[in-house]
């Protein structure tokens, strides 16, 4: 009896021997295993002899912290960032050639909107109006021995008839005479048979037969548009004026009246208002200066 148990024991010993032999090498006895933490693979250190002008164009890749040996030289070029890049701008270009020293420092570019302006004057430019030009020649006021003589001039006389509501100026004495239908009226002015001095202008006498209207300019474009475009008849000169008034002359006014077809000359104002206001005339301006009836 005592033979059979030992028998068994050392059987149930010898089984358990082989199990534990039989176990791989991270399980115990008792069939646990073990944790046994992973230590990541360490990459092949390869030593890279290089000159120091290989070096330079070189990038040396970072240090791993599991390694204790130097980095290996690589030859690639490592990108270049658009972060870093956004965020670093370029340098200005500079004409310096790179390894030479510059004995001058940089100038800075001065902006046009920086540059200063010229000094304000403190005396302001005089207005155009008060600059002061010279009258034109024939408005400046000539000597007393620079006029014509007043006895050279002839009264220019008028006439009006009143079937056909014209009105007639000559300095023709005959000729006013001699037209029929017209009624002699005070003459109204004096003027020159001549021209005087280079003084004086013609004024141009013209008559529409059609409407019955003697029409008198100094005009010579107001004379062929007349004559080309209105009927109008050229019929000379009937005299010379002044162009301005100079040598004691007065305004010579000219009136129209559309509705009669007939034109209207005076030097008196009243007369010239009497005839726009009650007979249905319009002014026109003037049409020269002349001298004073008396």
């Amino acid at each position: 009896m005592l033979t059979m148990k030992f028998t068994i024991s050392l059987v149930a010993a010898v089984l358990c021997t082989s199990e534990v032999l039989a176990l791989p090498a991270r399980y115990d006895a008792r069939g646990y295993k073990h944790y046994t933490p992973s230590v990541p693979p360490q990459p092949p250190t390869t030593t890279v002899e290089a000159s120091s002008s290989t070096l330079l164009n070189t990038y040396i890749l970072p240090s791993s912290p599991l390694s204790g040996a130097p980095p290996a030289a690589s030859s690639e070029v490592p990108p270049t960032s658009s972060a870093l890049s956004e965020a670093q701008p370029s340098p200005p270009a500079t004409s310096r050639v790179p390894g030479t020293a510059s004995s001058q420092a940089p100038t800075a570019a001065i902006p046009s909107a920086s540059a200063v302006p010229p000094p304000v004057s403190s005396q302001p430019p005089a207005p155009a109006s008060s600059l002061v030009t010279a009258p034109p020649v024939s408005t400046q006021t000539p000597q007393a021995n620079d006029c014509p003589a007043a006895s050279n001039a002839v009264p220019l006389l008028r006439g009006f008839n009143g079937i056909t509501v014209d009105h007639f100026y000559t300095t023709d004495v005959s000729e006013m005479s001699k037209a029929a239908g017209y009624g002699q009226e005070p003459h109204v002015a004096k003027i020159f048979p001549n021209a005087e001095k280079s003084m004086t202008i013609p004024l141009l006498r013209m008559f529409n037969a059609q409407v019955k209207d003697h029409f008198y300019t100094t005009s010579e474009e107001e004379r062929d548009n007349a004559v080309q475009k209105l009927g109008y008849q050229s019929e000379g000169v009937t005299g010379h004026i002044f162009k301005t008034q100079v040598c004691g002359s007065v305004p010579l006014h000219r009136l129209y009246n559309p509705a009669a077809k007939n034109h209207f000359y005076t030097t008196s104002e009243p007369e010239a208002n009497n005839a726009a206001i009650a007979l249905g005339y319009q002014r026109e301006g003037v049409a020269g200066f002349v001298l004073p009836p008396q």
